[in-house]
C-alpha cells in the first residue's frame, strides 16, 4: 500500500493511507468510483453483505477504506455514498471504522498503482473499465490477499481478514505460487 498517498476523507480532512495502518489492525480496501453507472454499486453492496454479518467490527477489529479512482469526485459525494454503505451494519460504532476517500489524479495513481489496481477510461461508454476486487492489507501495509468477483463469500472474507491481521499472505497454494 502506498502509505504516503494523501487523499481526502468523506468529511473533507486530508489523510495519508498510513493513518489506517497505525493501529495494528488489518485494512480492507475497496476501489470504487461513486458515479459508476453499475458495477461499483454492486461491489459495495456485495462487500457490505459479506462484511456486515462477520463477528468483527470495523474500527475495533479492522478498517474498511473505500477509495474512488475518479479524480473528479470529492468529499460531498463520498459522504453520501458512505452513508448508504454504513447503513448495513447493526452495530452503529462500525461507521467509525469505515472511510470513503477521494483525491487528485496523482494521489489516486499512487494509491491504485501500489496495489496493482488497474483501470481505464472508456470514452465510448463514458465510464471506467475496472476489476471488482476486495484488497486485504496487513497492519504494516503488506497486501495479503485479493478477493475478486461480483459477490463475496463471507467465509472467504473472514479468512482474508484473519490472514491480514496476522500478516500472512494467502493460503499455502498462494504462497507457493508467489515463491
Amino acid at each position: 500500500v502506498a502509505l504516503s498517498a494523501p487523499l481526502v476523507r468523506h468529511d473533507g480532512a486530508t489523510v495519508e493511507l498510513r493513518s489506517y495502518h497505525d493501529q495494528g489492525r488489518p485494512v480492507v480496501y475497496i476501489y470504487a468510483y461513486h458515479s459508476c453507472p453499475m458495477l461499483c454499486s454492486i461491489v459495495l453492496d456485495e462487500a457490505r453483505k459479506a462484511l456486515a454479518p462477520l463477528p468483527y467490527i470495523p474500527g475495533e477489529d479492522y478498517r474498511i477504506v473505500v477509495i474512488s479512482f475518479n479524480p473528479e469526485e470529492g468529499p460531498a459525494l463520498s459522504a453520501e455514498k458512505r452513508e448508504r454503505f454504513v447503513s448495513g451494519w447493526e452495530n452503529e460504532s462500525a461507521a467509525d471504522g469505515i472511510d470513503f476517500l477521494t483525491g487528485d489524479s496523482t494521489s489516486i495513481a499512487m494509491a491504485t498503482g501500489a496495489v496493482g489496481f488497474n483501470y481505464v477510461w472508456v470514452e465510448e461508454q463514458q465510464e471506467f473499465a475496472h476489476p471488482s476486487v476486495l484488497i486485504f492489507a496487513a497492519p504494516d501495509g503488506l497486501i495479503t490477499r485479493y478477493v475478486q468477483g461480483l459477490s463475496f463469500d463471507s467465509g472467504t472474507v473472514e479468512k482474508a481478514i484473519l490472514e491480514a491481521g496476522e500478516g500472512t499472505v494467502g493460503d499455502f497454494l498462494a504462497q507457493a505460487i508467489m515463491y
